[in-house]
């Protein structure tokens, strides 16, 4: 407490998990501290425990849903949100996003100050700019901005292979001279070399209206419980890409709606993407609209 010289108690942002507030330290410097709601760990594994609850009655009363792995898929939704509770792993997320871009000079992670930092309380550099939305308003080249957030968003996927799971406008800053400040790193995803090289490769095939190769990788990158019709599951890929792709141009389709659509299809088969994909795909949904939306 003798640290903090003053503590603004109207927060800057609310979510559910957290509040964030702007303080000033004892030397001068301008933080914000991201404070855990009280008492929110235990509502939200009740909450877990009640979805689970229901899942499995649900599930006795409608065994047809076993096809599409109910239960995997809120594994894979609990593993995330109690991640999202443990804020000196987002202290790590800082430190390594901050590594990887440290030779970008147009985007800044907030630097962490560990030794206020808790599993409950994140304690990071105040970020002085404009939601991304608003930059326009304020007069920034926003095609500069929009080129600059996809970079980001891509070399986060394809050159480093840990990405930011929520790259919503709330989340992206634009500081001075049009420098992107990104926040709120708790979810974030992984992917492996070869996972990068696939999903290049699902896109050239793309390119070239190769469906047979989309759903060749897809099906390598996905998870299997079961035996699969390997007959049918092509075809559906098939439907689906001939919905998203007209053999245009690249620039016209979603490919972030591309992915999931695919992924939501492939469960019909007992195919389920990682959890990391499952992750790129809705970021990918994110980015490809806000970039869109800027230009």
């Amino acid at each position: 407490r003798d640290q903090v010289r003053s503590f603004d108690r109207v927060p800057l942002a609310t979510a559910s998990i957290a509040q964030v507030h702007r303080a000033t330290m004892a030397d001068g410097q301008q933080v914000v501290l991201k404070v855990q709601r009280p008492d929110i760990e235990r509502v939200i594994r009740s909450d877990l425990h009640i979805l689970r609850f229901l899942l499995g009655r649900m599930m006795t009363s409608f065994p047809e849903l076993e096809n599409f792995d109910p239960i995997g898929v809120l594994d894979e939704f609990e593993r995330s949100i109690l991640g999202e509770l443990d804020f000196v792993k987002e202290a790590r997320s800082l430190r390594r996003f901050r590594k990887n871009f440290e030779d970008y000079p147009y985007v800044r992670f907030p630097e962490v100050h560990e030794r206020f930092t808790t599993e409950r309380v994140l304690c990071m550099e105040f970020l002085d700019g404009v939601n991304i939305r608003k930059a326009r308003a304020q007069g920034f080249d926003m095609k500069q901005i929009g080129d600059r957030y996809l970079r980001v968003a891509y070399d986060m996927l394809f050159e480093h292979g840990y990405f930011h799971g929520d790259l919503h406008p709330g989340n992206v800053l634009v500081l001075d001279g049009g420098v992107l400040g990104v926040l709120d790193c708790g979810m974030t995803g992984t992917l492996t070399r070869e996972m990068k090289d696939q999903i290049i490769g699902i896109t050239f095939a793309l390119r070239q209206g190769d469906h047979r190769t989309v759903a060749r990788l897809f099906y390598q990158l996905a998870i299997k419980e079961k035996r699969v019709d390997y007959a049918a599951f092509e075809r559906d890929v098939t439907e689906v890409m001939e919905r998203h792709w007209q053999l245009e141009s690249m620039a016209d389709m979603n490919l972030g709606s591309f992915f999931m659509d695919i992924a939501q299809r492939a469960l019909g088969h007992r195919v389920r993407a990682s959890p990391s994909f499952t992750m790129m795909y809705k970021g990918m949904i994110t980015t490809e609209g806000l970039a869109k939306s800027l230009i």
